[in-house]
């Protein structure tokens, strides 16, 4: 773990690079502070905040659910000096996001949350977004146990896609 407030920086740089799609505050904290451990959580914080400050990442839209994208000077900086992170880091960090590329935009495009109404049933809500956190689809409706809620949200990661290939065509490109 680095404490090197200009590491820390050229490494968020050097995921967002790596990963080649705008990622969330809370994706950037994840991969870098709880499950890399390569950047402090408040370090990673700070960094983050710097980094838009002086225009080296920015958000692909404003809003609570803002992803972040390098700038020209982000990347300009960090074809300059990525070479301070050490080696075995950037190594280790290429292969991360190779690897995870995939499960995490899945995590940011497809969304899913559910709460208990007031009479005892719980309202399932499933969203395919796109780059820019903005819904493409939702879907929203009512099962009667918790344990019917869970097994929805546990399941749509893998399950939003198919499902929105089914109904699109069913609705758009079928002559039913």
């Amino acid at each position: 773990m680095f404490n090197d407030p200009i590491v820390n920086k050229l490494i968020l740089l050097f995921v967002l690079e790596k990963m080649e799609i705008p990622l969330s505050e809370e994706s950037l904290l994840n991969v870098c502070s709880s499950y890399n451990k390569w950047i402090p959580y408040i370090n990673c914080r700070q960094a983050i905040f710097e980094l838009i400050e002086v225009g080296f990442i920015q958000p692909t839209r404003k809003g609570k659910e803002a992803n972040y994208k390098l700038t020209n000077d982000g990347i300009n900086c960090l074809s300059k000096f990525f070479t301070r992170i050490p080696s075995s880091y950037r190594k280790e960090i290429t292969e991360y996001c190779r690897d995870n590329m995939l499960d995490l935009k899945r995590s940011q495009e497809f969304k899913a949350d559910y709460f208990q109404n007031a009479d005892g049933s719980y309202t399932v809500w499933l969203a395919i977004k796109d780059a820019a956190s903005l819904p493409i689809f939702e879907l929203k409706f009512n099962v009667q146990t918790r344990d019917d809620a869970k097994r929805i949200y546990k399941k749509w990661r893998n399950k939003a896609l198919p499902l929105y290939e089914i109904i699109y065509d069913y609705l758009v490109v079928s002559d039913e």
